[in-house]
């Protein structure tokens, strides 16, 4: 039975797609092509109080040449350079940007502006993307208007419940955990440290929270167990600022060498390094006692020759 005899009460089958029409007097959205965008001249268009004006956006993919992105000066929100690689990186994953940008057509320059994504577009760019999908304002917007609606979507951006979030994040494997952009550091998951029956004061320390996988867990406490079984469910090693200071460096340095983005990852591979150099240096230990002897032996003989 083809759709356009059944009745408007029925429901479609189970394999059949439910689509919506929408009136065209109610539509707000269209796409257009490039060749269709028009750019507003302020004489013409502008409106003596454009703050009640209603915006026109219709939807369009462009090339990325035809696309301006703000300068460092005139955009509040920035990005890392590891922050950049990882959105690029998820770029070229998907094949291609998975977000529209928001864009105004400047009628002297004819050239898009982007007000936001600029960050997206340039990671698309370092993607090899050659167009980009775009939201394009379609009516006149004086620049205080179009300023306000830049800061706009930057600002309003809600917030995360951290327990709901660390629950989603927990659900990803490895792979889907570096590509969602959130590391371990996101998550504050351990108590802070009651340190004041010590009774030495207030050391100035700082807290490192490691989470780990349940295998990389058992792993990693074999080797604790070298320094002394922990006596408790959860273990609390302590150190001076300095020893914390370029254990940080180090794992920094791990991480950008092995190019891994979760720390318990970063301190696993920060332990195979260990234990790999310490495996050397045993190696080493028999053949330079072996060379001290002899120098030993040499020196004795000059001696007493």
């Amino acid at each position: 039975m083809s759709s356009k005899n059944k009745k408007a009460n029925e429901q479609p089958d189970a394999n059949e797609v439910a689509v919506i029409s929408i009136p065209t007097e109610i539509r707000k959205y269209r796409f257009i092509e490039p060749e269709q965008i028009a750019f507003p001249v302020p004489e013409v268009d502008a409106s003596p109080d454009d703050s009640a004006v209603q915006i026109t956006i219709c939807f369009s993919e462009v090339p990325v040449a035809l696309l301006s992105t703000l300068s460092a000066e005139d955009n509040a929100r920035f990005m890392t350079a590891d922050q950049m690689r990882r959105l690029s990186g998820n770029i070229k994953k998907d094949g291609g940007a998975t977000s529209a940008v928001l864009v105004y057509p400047d009628h002297e320059a004819k050239k898009l502006v982007v007000l936001s994504g600029n960050h997206r577009v340039e990671a698309a760019v370092l993607a090899g993307e050659v167009t980009m999908p775009v939201m394009v304002v379609q009516c006149y917007l004086t620049p205080e208007r179009r300023l306000a609606l830049q800061l706009s979507h930057n600002a309003i951006t809600g917030q995360d419940d951290p327990n709901i979030l660390g629950k989603l994040y927990e659900t990803l494997t490895m792979e889907y955990k570096a590509y969602s952009g959130l590391t371990d550091d996101s998550f504050n998951l351990l108590e802070k440290l009651n340190i004041d029956s010590l009774a030495i004061g207030t050391p100035q320390y700082e807290e490192i929270v490691l989470q780990f996988l349940p295998q990389e867990k058992e792993a990693f406490m074999a080797y604790l167990e070298r320094l002394g079984k922990p006596n408790e469910k959860k273990t609390y090693l302590l150190a001076a600022y300095d020893d914390y200071a370029r254990l940080f460096e180090t794992i920094v340095a791990v991480k950008e060498f092995k190019n891994v983005f979760n720390n318990a990852v970063a301190i696993r591979e920060l332990a195979d390094l260990a234990m790999e150099r310490l495996e050397q240096l045993k190696a080493q230990a028999p053949a330079e006692a072996t060379e001290e002897t002899a120098d030993n032996a040499k020196e004795t003989e000059i001696h007493t020759g």
